[in-house]
C-alpha cells in the first residue's frame, strides 16, 4: 500500500494523546484552489471529523487572503487547502523509516549582500513606525537521490521532538519536521479549549553541557530575543480574542526553552476557552497565518514580506495537521503545526526555507548566523554519515588511544549515535596482538546503529617538509559547521580544496574572514614573532588530537592568523595524530 500521510505529533497538554500514525488509501480528498473554496473545504473537513473520519492535510501560506483580503501574498497555482479523509489510522511503519539511502546536496541560500539589503529595508520600516517585527525568509534548493520517505525518516531522527508530518498529495511530497505548534483545539458540545505555542528566539546548542547551559542562559536574558517573543505573544493574544470567551485568555508559560538537536528555542503558551459554536474555519480566520512567521502588526508585515520575498512561500509558513473526533464522536480535536523546517519535493527537486524575526535590535551578522544554525539539522539528515576516528598503532602500541576514544565518545554523544566503548576497546586490544610489529594506520568507523567497523592500513613514512598550497578561495563552511567541528565521513565540503598535484601534500584553508584555519586532513602551526601559534577553534577547524596535545604541552598557543600575515611566518608545521608533527612549506 502507498502511504498517503504520516503524523507524529507529541502530547501538548496533560490530558491529550500523542499521535503516531500512518494513513493509506483515502476515501476522498478535499481540495481548495480558490479563496472562495477555502471556507467550504474547512467546513467539509470538520463535518467529516464529526462523522468519525480522520482528516490529514495542510493550508498553504498563500491561502491567507481567504481569511482577510488585506493579507498580501503571491498568487498560487497549487492547492490552497488540501486534506485526505480516512476511515482510521494504521500503525507507524518503522521498517520504512529506518533506511538510510536518501541524500540531498543543498545549494547555498540567499546571497549575503541581498540579505543585508533586506535587513536594512526592514530596519527602515521599523524606524518609520510601520512595524515592530518582520519575519523574513528565503528558500534554498537541493536534488534528492533516493526516496523521499527515507529522507523523512532521516529528518525525523535528526529532530525527533518535532510536530512531524509526511504527506504525499501526488502533486508534491511534504516532509515537515516543525518544532512549532500552531494550535491544539479541543471542542466538546458548544465550546472548546485552545492552546497556541508561538516560537521566537533561537541559539545554537553547545558542544558541552556547560557550554549548552551558558548559551541557554544567554538566550533567556537576550533583550532582542525576549522582545521578539513577547511581541508575538501579544499578537497571538489579540488574534485569540476574536474567538475566545471574555476573560479566558491566559499565558501560563512565558519564555520556555526547548532543546532540539542543533538549536535551543524559546516558546510561550497561550490558552483560551473558545466561544460557543466556533467552527474550524473561525479558528483559521482568527489565527492564520501564525504571527510568529509574519511579524507585527500582521497586515503591514505581510505587505513588507511580499515586497522583499520574490516568490510564494507555499506550504512553508502555512499549517499542517489533522482533525478527528473521539470514539463517541462527541469531541473534535484539531491540531496543526506551523510548517517551518519543512522540505517540499517535486520530481526529486527539493525546496526548503529559512527565516527569522527581524526587530530593531536585530544585527545582520547575528541573523545570518541564526539562518545557518537553523538549516543544520536538514543538512545533517540529508547526508547519511558515519563517525570516524583515525590513529596510529606503533609496534603493538596505540598512539594517544585515550584521547581518540574520548573524542569518539564526544562525537557520538553530539550526534546521538549509540556507542559501546567497552566492546570497542576489546576489539582494539585484539588488534594489538595481531599487529605487534610495524607502523599501522587504524580507521574506526561508527554508524548510526552503533555498529563499529575497524580497518587497518600500512602507515608509510612521510617525507618532510610536506608541501602545502594556499587555497585560492575561502572555505565558506568553516565556521558554525558541525561537520568541521566533528570527524565524520561527511567531508563533501573539503573535496573542492583537495589537491590532485603529486607534489602537493595538502591545501591550507582560510575562512570568509580571511583567517587561516586548517588543511583538509590536519591542523596547522605557524612560527611567527618567535612563537609557535595555531588557529583557535573559533576560526573553524577540527580539534585534532595532535594539536590538543601540543597545546597541553605548551609547544604551541592559540592565536588568530590572518591571510595577509602569512608572509611574516618563518616556519610552518602540519599536525596530525597519526603522522605527528611534520615540517611544512606553504606556497600560493
Amino acid at each position: 500500500m502507498k502511504i498517503t500521510a504520516l503524523i507524529k505529533f507529541p502530547k501538548t497538554q496533560k490530558s491529550t494523546e500523542e499521535f503516531c500514525y500512518a494513513f493509506y488509501n483515502p476515501i476522498k480528498k478535499l481540495v481548495a484552489y480558490h479563496y472562495k473554496e477555502v471556507y467550504e473545504v474547512l467546513n467539509a473537513v470538520e463535518e467529516a471529523a464529526k462523522e468519525g473520519f480522520w482528516c490529514i492535510g495542510y493550508i498553504r501560506y498563500e491561502a491567507a487572503p481567504a481569511f482577510d483580503n488585506s493579507f498580501k501574498t503571491y498568487k498560487s497555482n497549487d492547492p490552497l487547502v488540501w486534506f485526505s479523509v480516512h476511515n482510521h489510522p494504521k500503525k507507524w511503519p518503522l521498517n520504512i523509516l529506518q533506511k538510510e539511502q536518501a541524500k540531498v546536496q543543498w545549494s547555498e541560500h540567499l546571497k549575503r549582500n541581498e540579505f543585508n539589503r533586506a535587513i536594512t529595508s526592514i530596519h527602515k520600516s521599523i524606524r518609520l513606525g510601520d512595524v515592530y517585527q518582520v519575519n523574513y525568509t528565503a528558500p534554498f534548493y537541493g536534488l534528492l537521490k533516493g526516496k523521499s520517505i527515507e529522507l523523512f525518516g532521516a529528518l525525523l531522527r535528526a529532530q525527533p521532538q518535532s510536530y512531524a508530518a509526511y504527506i504525499n498529495s501526488e502533486h508534491e511530497e511534504i516532509l515537515s519536521l516543525s518544532p512549532e505548534l500552531f494550535f491544539d483545539w479541543i471542542t466538546e458540545k458548544n465550546s472548546g479549549d485552545i492552546l497556541t505555542r508561538p516560537m521566537k528566539g533561537t541559539i545554537a546548542r553547545g558542544n558541552t553541557p556547560e557550554e549548552d547551559n551558558s548559551l541557554i542562559q544567554k538566550l533567556r536574558t537576550n533583550p532582542k530575543e525576549l522582545s521578539e517573543n513577547l511581541m508575538i505573544v501579544d499578537l497571538l493574544r489579540n488574534d485569540l480574542s476574536r474567538i475566545a470567551q471574555i476573560g479566558s485568555i491566559e499565558v501560563p508559560l512565558l519564555f520556555h526553552i526547548q532543546k532540539f538537536a542543533t538549536v535551543s528555542q524559546m516558546s510561550s503558551d497561550i490558552i483560551a476557552k473558545t466561544k460557543e459554536n466556533i467552527r474550524l474555519f473561525d479558528i483559521f480566520n482568527a489565527l492564520f497565518p501564525c504571527g510568529s512567521i509574519t511579524g507585527a502588526p500582521k497586515i503591514r508585515s505581510m505587505q513588507i514580506i511580499h515586497q522583499l520575498e520574490k516568490k510564494p512561500r507555499g506550504i512553508y509558513c502555512g499549517a499542517i495537521g489533522l482533525v478527528h473526533s473521539n470514539s463517541k464522536k462527541n469531541k473534535i480535536r484539531a491540531i496543526f503545526n506551523v510548517s517551518i523546517r519543512t522540505v517540499i519535493i517535486q520530481n526529486k527537486q527539493c525546496i526548503s526555507h529559512i527565516g527569522s524575526g527581524i526587530t530593531s535590535e536585530a544585527q545582520s551578522e547575528n541573523e545570518w548566523q541564526e539562518w545557518n544554525i537553523k538549516r543544520k539539522f536538514i543538512e545533517r539528515a540529508s547526508q547519511p554519515f558515519d563517525i570516524i576516528e583515525k590513529l596510529a598503532l606503533l609496534n603493538g602500541e596505540f598512539r594517544n588511544l585515550k584521547e581518540h576514544i574520548e573524542r569518539l565518545a564526544k562525537t557520538a554523544k553530539h550526534f546521538e549515535y549509540p556507542c559501546n566503548l567497552k566492546s570497542l576497546q576489546i576489539n582494539l586490544e585484539k588488534l594489538k596482538s595481531t599487529y605487534k610489529n610495524g607502523i599501522w594506520h587504524i580507521r574506526i568507523k561508527l554508524n548510526r546503529k552503533g555498529e563499529v567497523d575497524i580497518k587497518t592500513y600500512i602507515l608509510k613514512k612521510t617525507k618532510e617538509p610536506v608541501q602545502l598550497k594556499l587555497a585560492k578561495a575561502p572555505f565558506r563552511q568553516a565556521q558554525n559547521n558541525e561537520f568541521v567541528d566533528y570527524k565524520t565521513t561527511n567531508r563533501a565540503h573539503y573535496r573542492p580544496f583537495q589537491s590532485n598535484q603529486k607534489n602537493i601534500f595538502d591545501t591550507l584553508l582560510w575562512n570568509q574572514s580571511g583567517q587561516i584555519t586548517e588543511t583538509t586532513f590536519g591542523n596547522i602551526a605557524a612560527f611567527i614573532n618567535n612563537k609557535w601559534i595555531t588557529p583557535p577553534l573559533s576560526s573553524g577547524l577540527l580539534p585534532g588530537i595532535g594539536r590538543m596535545l601540543a597545546l597541553r604541552e605548551g609547544k604551541i598557543i592559540e592565536s588568530i592568523l590572518n591571510i595577509e600575515n602569512i608572509t611574516e611566518v618563518n616556519k610552518w608545521a602540519f599536525i596530525n595524530s597519526s603522522r605527528g608533527w611534520l615540517q611544512a612549506q606553504v606556497s600560493k
